[in-house]
């Protein structure tokens, strides 16, 4: 299941936007009982020219959330460059 929304972020100081990728089989009734099968997360960031989207748009992200029990989180980073 590929979930798309915008959630507030404090460290950026507004609304930014974020999908998430869940395996199909995904309950939040398992979570919550202690499925014997414990889901991994990953973080996923986009590069300079992406978005929060580029990765389920481009990949075969949601057929390796069934495959390997993971669930995939992917939040829009904006670009910041730090000078020294």
């Amino acid at each position: 299941m590929i979930l798309r929304g915008t959630i507030p972020s404090a460290v950026l100081g507004m609304d930014t936007g974020i999908t998430v990728i869940t395996p199909g089989t995904y309950h939040l009734e398992e979570v919550r009982e202690g499925a014997d099968r414990p889901y991994k997360t990953a973080y996923l960031l986009h590069g300079l020219y992406g978005n929060h989207g580029s990765w389920a748009d481009n990949t075969m992200l949601p057929v390796y959330a069934n495959d390997y029990h993971v669930i995939f989180i992917m939040p829009e980073a904006p670009a910041a460059f730090i000078q020294i």
